[in-house]
């Protein structure tokens, strides 16, 4: 992995978020786009200039947890015990080396231990995305909190989701 651009706010006052996404998906990035703001990271992944999935820091599992408490409505076997084991599964990993972050592995392995199905899991992350979305868009121009953005940059094959995306 490597840094492809890296600014501070001073770098960058005329920062827009959505012209910013729309650079990296353009040039067809692998990788993602990182914002922080205050003290939120935003982490948005690219695969070909595709979105994969969005996270920021506040409060990964809780969101998923929330997200998947709504599904479980629709699919029984997503228990509290289930739940309660994603969390503990992955949520103190949130500083792994993985290109993926913990939250994004947590839904791949309800679909490998068979407690959704593909189709949903790539729901899910879309809804969790969404979720993400809202705030990000609300990072102003002229930002005096915005501390820095930097792509990251992949190879092809550890920024391709393994089953859950079309993309």
């Amino acid at each position: 992995m490597n840094q492809a651009f890296v600014a501070s706010s001073q770098d960058e006052p005329k920062f827009n978020a959505v012209e910013m996404l729309e650079q990296f998906s353009n040039a067809w990035a692998n990788g993602y786009l990182k914002v922080i703001s205050n003290t939120i990271e935003w982490k948005i992944y690219l695969n070909s200039g595709k979105l994969i999935y969005a996270t920021h820091s506040v409060d990964p599992f809780d969101r998923l947890e929330r997200h998947l408490r709504r599904l479980s409505q629709e699919i029984p076997i997503l228990t509290n015990t289930v739940r309660q084991q994603v969390r503990l599964n992955f949520e103190n990993q949130l500083h792994n080396d993985s290109f993926l972050p913990p939250d994004y592995r947590a839904i791949e392995w309800l679909v490998e231990q068979l407690y959704i199905k593909a189709p949903t899991a790539a729901n899910l992350l879309k809804k969790l995305s969404q979720e993400v979305f809202e705030s990000y868009l609300l990072l102003k121009k002229e930002n005096p909190n915005l501390l820095a953005i930097s792509l990251t940059v992949i190879g092809r094959a550890a920024a391709s989701p393994r089953h859950l995306c079309g993309g």
